[in-house]
Parts: C-alpha cells; sequence; structure tokens
C-alpha cells in the first residue's frame, strides 16, 4: 500500500483494498488511511472524504492521522470552508 501512496496510484491501492475484501480480508484503519493519503496525493479531496465516510461507515474510528490526510488536503486545495461536516 505504501508503494502506491509514494508513486501516486491511487487506483491500484484501491484495487489492493477491493482484493483484500474480495478474499475475505477486512481493511483496518491504517490500510484505508493509506488509501485516503493515495487519493489525497493526487488532489482527490472527494475520494479521499469518500474513503472516511467508508471507514465511519464500517464502524472504524479514523484516527488522528486519517483526520490529518483529509485537513491538509482540503487546506492546500483551498476548501477550509467546508470542515468535516458530517465526519
Amino acid at each position: 500500500m505504501n508503494t502506491c501512496v509514494v508513486a501516486k496510484k491511487p487506483l491500484a491501492a484501491r484495487r489492493a483494498v477491493d482484493a483484500m475484501r474480495a478474499a475475505g480480508l477486512v481493511p483496518d484503519v491504517v490500510i484505508l488511511t493509506s488509501l485516503m493519503s493515495c487519493y489525497a496525493a493526487v488532489g482527490d479531496v472527494s475520494r479521499t472524504r469518500g474513503v472516511l465516510e467508508e471507514m465511519q461507515g464500517a464502524g472504524l474510528k479514523p484516527n488522528a492521522k486519517s483526520f490529518t490526510v483529509l485537513i491538509q488536503l482540503m487546506g492546500d486545495q483551498g476548501e477550509q470552508g467546508e470542515g468535516l461536516q458530517g465526519s
């Protein structure tokens, strides 16, 4: 997963998460936060936020890094006003 982050390959990271699920494995907060980092690396606020919502929908509690990834991306994109409403 870290290779996907460094290479800025969010689609590869998403496929890896989907393959985990298909194999009966449940991605944890660390894996999903890495997926968030992949989307953030390419500036995709919507998908980054979507993974956070996916995490919460699965009953997982995002950690500080999860929120930091999204907050930093939103700041970089000039979206401070949107906040983390609903998160």
